[in-house]
């Protein structure tokens, strides 16, 4: 394992070298990038970072698997100029990509609500965004309490924020980034009304969330977003393909008996649906102005999704982390789809900022309007 850090490092030494001797030679503008991730260029050296290639400051660099939030701010101008005057809600915003994504859309000035279960970490994250971001006191950060496991919490929290936001005179609400995930590594857990815990967070959590909030979004229309982060789980494993079948999806995906649970095909399953809902709902709303997308950040990042295991949560955050995306460029693809043009997003799926063809599944109308009925009988309570 040694070793292959050092061979590692040392493929990244070289690289670096080269692309900073280059643009040493270019007369290149200096880097205002902020980051230390080149590994041997921080002496001042007129580069700006991106991944593991440098490139001419005044131009924006093509924009892929290694571009950072700050690149992408560069590529779209426009949307980031709009954003200043707007407010953008982030889910799961206390650690992990979420949190590298409230803390890009604050840097470039937007109000960026952070909605977490724990206000603890949320206010541990908000001044970490602060103070990383030299917004100061000027950053405008909000920390609200939502569990999307708990419909009362999603119903409570769309009230506080409508209540505030009215009170305070806040920006309108133009992007809600459904960010918070979780993977069952624990084992089978459910919510208050029996729902699996993976399904009931990271998919029909976030349905209750948007659609209480359809009404506040519409009036930023046509520029509304809603930006889904999926993964690329979603082409499996998953608890079941029968995506047609009430049934099966009931008992092997809503309500699973134990014996038949998997954690990864809960996760997977869960994806599935997100990517299913970001096309029905931008099919659903587009037309009054609120368009949708989904993405897959990237795989195997050194964020906080393997908390339940001690021994996934170390793989991600201290082995795979050395050849994965860092969690900055894990957030690239979704700010991305914050801040390009709204009519461009069309209800695709988006992968290492570029578009990217879903699944067969996801892709399948049929499935898409099966599941978003579906999703609706499970929510009627509370809609």
């Amino acid at each position: 394992m040694v070793k292959a850090k050092e061979a590692n490092l040392r493929s990244r030494m070289e690289r670096d070298a080269t692309d900073c001797a280059a643009a040493k030679m270019l007369k290149r503008e200096p880097c205002h990038n902020g980051d230390d991730d080149c590994a041997v260029c921080n002496d001042g050296a007129a580069v700006l970072h991106v991944g593991h290639s440098h490139a001419h400051a005044s131009t924006p660099p093509p924009l892929g698997k290694w571009s950072y939030t700050a690149d992408v701010a560069r590529a779209f101008p426009q949307g980031a100029e709009e954003l200043k005057r707007a407010t953008v809600i982030v889910t799961g915003a206390n650690g992990g990509i979420g949190r590298e994504t409230a803390k890009a859309l604050a840097t470039i000035g937007a109000r960026v609500v952070l909605a977490c279960r724990n206000l603890a970490k949320a206010g541990v994250a908000k001044t970490y965004i602060l103070n990383s971001s030299k917004l100061g006191e000027s950053g405008r950060v909000v920390c609200m309490e939502l569990d999307l496991a708990s419909p009362q919490s999603i119903k409570a929290f769309v009230a506080r924020f409508t209540k505030q936001s009215q009170e305070e005179r806040w920006d309108p609400l133009s992007t809600l980034v459904c960010n918070a995930g979780i993977t069952a590594l624990g084992g089978l857990r459910v919510n208050e009304e029996g729902t699996e815990s993976t399904f009931a967070t990271n998919h029909l959590g976030h349905c209750l969330l948007v659609k209480l909030l359809l009404p506040v979004l519409k009036q930023y229309a046509p520029l509304a977003r809603v930006v889904v982060v999926g993964s690329n789980s979603h082409f499996g494993p998953l608890a079941t393909k029968d995506m047609l079948n009430k049934e099966a999806i009931m008992t092997k995906v809503v309500r699973p008996e134990k014996r038949d649970f998997s954690p990864m095909k809960a996760y997977g399953s869960s994806k599935l649906f997100n990517t299913l809902f970001a096309c029905a709902l931008h099919r659903q709303y587009a037309s009054d102005g609120v368009v949708a997308c989904s993405l897959h950040p990237g795989s195997m990042i050194a964020s906080d999704i393997g908390r339940e295991s001690w021994i996934a949560n170390f793989y991600l955050k201290y082995i795979n982390s050395w050849f994965a995306k860092s969690v900055d460029q894990g957030a690239s693809t979704t700010v991305m789809c914050c801040l390009m043009p709204a009519s461009e997003l069309k209800g695709q799926y988006f992968n290492d900022c570029a578009v990217f063809a879903p699944s067969p599944l996801a892709q399948d109308e049929n499935v898409q309007s099966f599941a978003w009925a579906l999703t609706d009988e499970l929510l009627r309570a509370h809609l």
